[in-house]
């Protein structure tokens, strides 16, 4: 199994990924044509809030089609959440449905940005501590030091999580938890065909959508 390293960053959303996509066909709203000269077809995973709602029924569908077809076989998803909650809290539920925890996504509630945190092995305890020991070289003065602070001192809450679990438990823990609002799997089949037609690379982006609607 590939592994992530410790990754964090800081960054605002792109306002032109709403600009295509809503001109785009529900069946290919993940996939952004713009991309395709660079030889990939960029696949979007995780912003169902804002997707059409075809779309998004089409995302919980092939959930369940997998957990019931290959239900054991583990696959990587976004999970997120109805609000944003204390580290602690997610982990919980991470550790109740035995989720293996690939990247934390967490804001203050109502602001623009995110802050994403790669965890290696899901041990989330070292990653955080790795990134405070970054957070140390940092520029006291610059945004990113301010807005890693702001973590550490609890002012943020976890909007989503990358993880990886089997098909059959994710779609469990979807219909047991009233604080989930969507598991989008990281693949899809419309988009790997067509890249398979046109002879380019599949390359899939996480941008999970908050529950707030905040960029």
């Amino acid at each position: 199994m590939k592994k992530f390293g410790l990754c964090a960053t800081i960054f605002a959303l792109v306002l032109v990924f709403s600009a295509v996509t809503s001109i785009l066909p529900v069946q290919a709203y993940a996939a952004v044509s713009a991309a395709e000269r660079q030889g990939s077809v960029r696949v979007f995973v995780g912003d169902l809030e804002n997707a059409p709602g075809s779309y998004a029924k089409q995302r919980l569908a092939y959930l369940h089609h997998l957990a019931k077809s290959d239900g054991d076989t583990p696959v990587e998803a976004i999970v997120g959440f109805d609000d944003y909650y204390d580290l602690d809290v997610v982990l919980g539920w991470a550790e109740q449905y035995g989720l293996t925890v690939r990247y934390i996504y967490w804001w203050p509630a109502g602001e623009t940005g995110r802050l994403g945190l790669g965890v290696q092995d899901g041990d989330v305890t070292k990653a955080i501590a790795d990134f405070a020991k970054e957070v140390e070289s940092w520029d006291q003065d610059s945004g990113a030091w301010e807005d890693s602070q702001r973590f550490f001192n609890g002012e943020r809450g976890v909007f989503a999580l990358t993880v990886i679990a089997p098909a059959e438990t994710l779609d469990e823990m979807a219909a047991d938890l009233g604080s989930i609002s969507y598991v989008d799997v990281k693949y899809n089949e419309e988009a790997e065909r067509y890249a398979a037609q046109k002879g380019k690379n599949v390359s899939y982006i996480e941008l999970p959508s908050k529950p707030d609607g905040a960029l």
